[in-house]
């Protein structure tokens, strides 16, 4: 007997906690595809959530015969499927998915979302999305809930590796070399979905001065998250970590190492600071 909700994302998204209510519900779909991901697609018996993993470097980016197969494979599982991705400012994937969809005969089963975030900012949307279909909660409403916590979610990256953004079709070769060559590490805001270049952060200690000013700006915390990259340990970000606690006393505060799939996007030397206001 099929589950009547089921939720697809991508594997950018990082989640504030290890288990939260209706993680069973939940299943990843990489950006990048390897070798082996069709086997894990169709092992039946899988005991894991995830439908792909990447293991290796031999990966390409997913294809709509990738996608497709994952839809097929969902829709023997649930009646209904909320997929809320990256957002399509920063990778395809959005616009791969919704081509699939578009070809498949019950499309109407699929609920593509742009979560116009990335990593926790997206694991946030999945959590929401996961607790409301455990709670048998309709459809609709959960759309409804998604699209009230989509503009009350805020990010800022720190980012080292501008080769990475490069390699992403986020900047040209000339501001990659540039800004390498320069050192700079530029202080990026997502806005609707968008990496808008804010400052130039000096050092570590000016990021976590950055990220500070950022977090001020908002008054009705719900959740606080810092992720970081290589070259970081919990320790540096120790003076942040005591201000949010003492300002914010109230939100919750986490901290995680960046995931690979978004570091292979944004580098694996970012730092970032994601905000979620009360919806």
């Amino acid at each position: 007997m099929k589950s009547r909700i089921g939720i697809l994302t991508d594997d950018t998204a990082q989640y504030t906690v290890d288990k939260f209510s209706g993680s069973h519900l939940v299943h990843t779909l990489p950006i990048s595809i390897d070798s082996n991901w069709l086997n894990s697609v169709q092992d039946k018996n899988e005991q894991k959530q995830s439908l792909a993993y990447c293991t290796n470097r031999n990966n390409h980016p997913a294809t709509e015969e990738d996608i497709r197969k994952t839809l097929l494979c969902l829709n023997e599982k649930y009646n209904e499927v909320i997929i809320p991705v990256l957002s399509k400012q920063i990778n395809p994937l959005y616009y791969l998915i919704e081509e699939s969809i578009a070809k498949l005969p019950n499309s109407a089963s699929f609920h593509l979302v742009d979560s116009q975030t990335i990593a926790i900012g997206l694991g946030i949307i999945v959590q929401i999305a996961a607790g409301s279909a455990s709670r048998n909660i309709p459809i609709d409403d959960i759309k409804q809930k998604i699209r009230s916590a989509v503009p009350k979610i805020y990010s800022i990256f720190c980012v080292k590796n501008l080769s990475y953004l490069y390699w992403s079709g986020l900047i040209d070769l000339a501001q990659a070399v540039v800004g390498e060559y320069l050192g700079l590490s530029p202080c990026l805001c997502l806005e609707s979905g968008r990496l808008i270049p804010m400052h130039k952060a000096k050092n570590l200690r000016h990021s976590i001065d950055l990220f500070w000013e950022f977090a001020l700006e908002f008054d009705n915390i719900n959740n606080i998250a810092l992720i970081y990259g290589d070259g970081f340990e919990l320790q540096d970000f120790h003076i942040l970590r005591s201000r949010i606690n003492h300002h914010f006393s109230t939100a919750t505060f986490s901290e995680h190492k960046i995931n690979k799939a978004t570091s292979s996007i944004l580098g694996p030397q970012t730092i970032g600071l994601v905000i979620m206001e009360d919806i």
